[in-house]
């Protein structure tokens, strides 16, 4: 039968078969900064840990987002949940501020200078800010893909519309 895989969390995460075979989190430092950074501006941040959603309260934008399919997101101490024993498992992949697209924009930059080199920023839609692991792409997590399946990348098609499919389309 033919090998089936995917890609998931902005190519952080790809799955051969059942089988993890490429896997990027957020440093625990970099994630207790952005919640702190989100704290003060008073934006609502999500974290995602595998097929989990954490919020430490929820709002209007973060209950918006099981409109696009996504797991009901739990309430949780952010800072408890990255810092518990447990921190193998307990790690972000990735970050995403929510708010108007105005503040979205408004905040970028700042977050860019803050995390410097630490991270990467990206946006699929105007009201979301992702924050990932430095380097983390749609891109990147396909061709992880295409190793592990052994397909040449002159064999496949990608389709996108936004800034974070940019790095898998140029690939």
């Amino acid at each position: 039968g033919s090998a089936t895989g995917g890609v998931y969390l902005q190519g952080l995460i790809v799955y051969k078969g059942g089988e993890v075979v490429y896997e990027r989190t957020l440093e625990a430092a970099v994630a207790l900064d952005v919640i702190a950074f989100a704290r003060e501006r008073c934006v609502s941040l999500i974290a995602f840990n595998g097929d989990r959603i954490l919020c430490e309260k929820m709002d209007e934008s973060i209950a918006s987002v099981t409109a696009q399919h996504e797991p009901m997101p739990e309430v949780v101490s952010l800072e408890d949940f990255i810092s518990s024993s447990s921190a193998s498992t307990n790690k972000f992949h990735k970050l995403i501020l929510l708010g108007p697209p105005s503040v979205i924009n408004s905040i970028r930059p700042s977050l860019a200078s803050f995390l410097g080199p630490r991270a990467t920023l990206t946006q699929a839609q105007g009201d979301m800010l992702e924050v990932l692991p430095p380097g983390g792409s749609k891109g990147l997590g396909v061709q992880k893909l295409l190793e592990a399946l052994e397909i040449n990348k002159a064999n496949i098609l990608a389709i996108g519309d936004q800034e974070n499919d940019l790095e898998m389309l140029k690939m």
